[in-house]
């Protein structure tokens, strides 16, 4: 005979008070289970957090380099096609 899996688990989670769900898990091993798998997620999150973000940081760093090379290379341009227009004449 099969058991069957608690269900209440992401209802209570998104739509109960902390007080509703910590008494369900005390009385449902199904729910335990899932919220201890909850815990590591959690504690894998926060621990990748701070290398996300430097990365991001990195990235966008990188970014605004490549805008300001972009912008410096086209006025240098700009002004040395300028001035050899107005030495052609």
């Amino acid at each position: 005979m099969t058991e069957k899996k608690c269900t209440k688990y992401e209802s209570l989670f998104t739509f109960s008070s902390e007080e509703e769900l910590k008494e369900h898990l005390d009385e449902c091993e199904d729910c335990r289970r899932e919220q201890e798998e909850m815990d590591k997620i959690s504690e894998l999150i926060q621990e990748v957090r701070p290398y996300y973000f430097q990365k991001r940081t990195n990235s966008i760093n990188s970014f605004k380099v490549a805008c300001v090379l972009f912008i410096v290379r086209i006025c240098i341009l700009r002004i040395f096609w300028h001035s050899k227009k107005q030495h052609s004449f």
